[in-house]
């Protein structure tokens, strides 16, 4: 965990309102100090945020009473804790799995509290730090799509985040990400034609002219949009957002900033550029336009990209060449050839060389046997377990978009033979199927990509993620052969956390789905999530396995 300045934070040990113990201290902002705390009657850990405006706020010594530095500023201060505690009574009532659930709310020690979820995982900003390299874009448009949905329940609210950047999005173990920080939010409210704000705080590089100059008329979803772009930036190129120039509001020019993003896909340089135009006014305006901009590029991409074609279900073998060796290619290009030590086809020539006694005859025919026995076992429990994982239809959909993994991804992906070991190789195997990425004990681990070139409908014919112990695990987009995707969370070798489908637009079935944004189970879509259909409606409820079984919003989208 970071170092945190605690000075004028409460001590660990601490109870608040007689039902929370002070564990650690979590964060220190502008505006509030967030500790964690567990409830004692029933062991349960949370975050508690309190209101703690630096520069206003003093606790002097070992004092859990704060007091305000100016008497001048206690109306102020007053104020702008009512504005809090209205901020927490909006966000306990936001029922949305990517924004953190408030659960109490209390006054204490002068000032006002309010507990809600802790999320054991890790900020975005600290995953830069750790791994000092930018993200894989799939991974990105993955976030993207949670982050926007959580964007849509704040802004529906009245509410913008204004404080949108990587440290504020956690990822859960599940690669479920969640808004963070409040502390900044502006709830929008108008009293006698004055609109009144909880106080503006900013990040330099994710913030917007409008809100470096503090107009709060000015501020609308668009604000959050910029920070999104700019956290977009961020994290396709590891590299800190540029500061934006306070621009008048007479300036007409379109003025777009310059963004190097390398190895960063032309339709994703657009949408970052869009939303981090300085102008406001020429800023996507809803999380809608952009859903519409990243659905239309997501099924461009499902129905044009030419790939080769993957089957998960299929065991991998060594890669051989002709003299029955295994050849593998290193990182820095150099080949390596390896004797197997009974590679089969030694074995056919065996079965097949006319001088060979009977008895070594004798030895290879029962190890053939041995060796169809195996196979035949390893297929069949292969086949026992493919499990389907989405379908393309309200009803039945057809076999060509169906999606399949083999959910026993660990079997299928073993590399038998010689070990392959630690680290990045580029390996090319009999049946021409080939991996590109970071090994452990033999088996793919880290980041990599796999393809087939002979595939079977409705099966990945490309895999590109992360991957551990052999199996597709954490974030990864999928291609499937026939034009389906999955692109979001995995574990074990299934679709498991937040993701999005799509599915090619099939004009004798307009009512199928093209795109799926949501929550998956087991493979299934479990959970809440949106459906957009190939004749242009949509549908956002509760899913359980495959089945919309609670509608909470429909329309239509373009």
């Amino acid at each position: 965990m970071n170092e945190i300045n605690n000075q004028n934070m409460l001590q660990v040990g601490t109870i608040l309102h007689g039902t929370y113990k002070i564990e650690s201290y979590l964060a220190s902002g502008g505006f509030g100090n967030t500790y964690l705390a567990k409830n004692i009657e029933f062991d349960e850990t949370y975050a508690i945020k309190e209101f703690f405006v630096k520069g206003v706020c003093q606790r002097d010594g070992n004092s859990t009473t704060i007091s305000v530095s100016n008497a001048e500023n206690t109306n102020s201060f007053e104020l702008q804790r009512e504005k809090f505690k209205k901020e927490a009574r909006r966000l306990r009532s936001l029922s949305n799995p990517h924004i953190v659930k408030v659960y109490d709310l209390f006054e204490e020690n002068g000032t006002a509290y309010y507990v809600m979820d802790y999320v054991d995982g890790e900020n975005l900003s600290a995953r830069l730090k750790r791994t000092n390299t930018p993200l894989a874009e799939s991974e990105v448009r993955n976030y993207l799509n949670q982050i926007l949905d959580g964007l849509e329940a704040i802004h529906n609210e009245g509410m913008f985040h204004l404080d949108i950047k990587p440290a504020n999005i956690m990822v859960d173990s599940h690669n479920v990400v969640k808004l963070i920080d409040f502390g900044a939010s502006k709830q929008q409210s108008t009293v006698g034609g004055a609109t009144m704000s909880t106080g503006i705080s900013y990040t330099n590089g994710y913030a917007p002219s409008e809100q470096m100059a503090q107009s709060y008329d000015k501020f609308g979803p668009w604000t959050d949009f910029y920070a999104l772009g700019a956290t977009m930036y961020k994290l396709l190129t590891n590299q800190d957002p540029p500061s934006v120039s306070d621009l008048s509001e007479d300036e007409t020019e379109d003025k777009h900033l310059a963004l190097p993003m390398p190895n960063v896909s032309e339709e994703m340089k657009k949408l970052v550029v869009w939303m981090m135009q300085v102008n406001r006014l020429k800023r996507p305006k809803n999380v809608g336009e952009i859903r519409r901009i990243l659905q239309q590029s997501s099924v461009a991409t499902s129905n044009n990209e030419e790939t080769k074609v993957f089957s998960p279900h299929q065991s991998y073998v060594n890669p051989v060449n002709d003299d029955g060796k295994t050849v593998w290619t290193s990182k820095h290009g150099d080949a390596k050839v390896e004797e197997n030590e009974q590679p089969q086809s030694k074995i056919e020539k065996q079965t097949s060389d006319d001088t060979a006694n009977k008895n070594t005859h004798f030895v290879v025919v029962f190890i053939l046997v041995i060796v169809v026995v195996c196979a035949i076992a390893f297929m069949t429990r292969g086949c026992e377990n493919v499990t389907k994982t989405a379908t393309n239809a309200v009803a039945a959909s057809a076999d060509s978009d169906s999606m399949w993994v083999d959910s026993t991804a660990a079997d299928t992906m073993q590399y038998y033979g010689e070990d392959y070991s630690y680290g990045y190789h580029e390996v090319t195997y009999e049946d021409g199927s080939t991996y590109k990425g970071e090994f452990k004990n033999g088996n793919p681990h880290g980041k990599g990509v796999m393809e087939w070139p002979n595939g079977k409908n409705g099966y990945v014919s490309k895999y590109e993620g992360q991957f551990a112990n052999g199996n597709f695990n954490g974030i990864g987009n999928a291609i499937f052969f026939g034009g389906s995707t999955y692109n979001g969370s995995w574990v074990n070798g299934v679709q498991e956390g937040y993701g999005q489908q799509t599915f090619p637009y099939d004009e004798n079935h307009p009512e199928y789905i093209v795109q799926y944004d949501g929550n998956f189970k087991n493979g299934q879509r479990s959970g809440k999530g949106t459906a957009y259909y190939g004749n242009h409606t949509y549908q956002t409820g509760t899913w359980k396995k495959d089945e919309l079984i609670e509608v909470t919003e429909e329309g239509t989208w373009n």
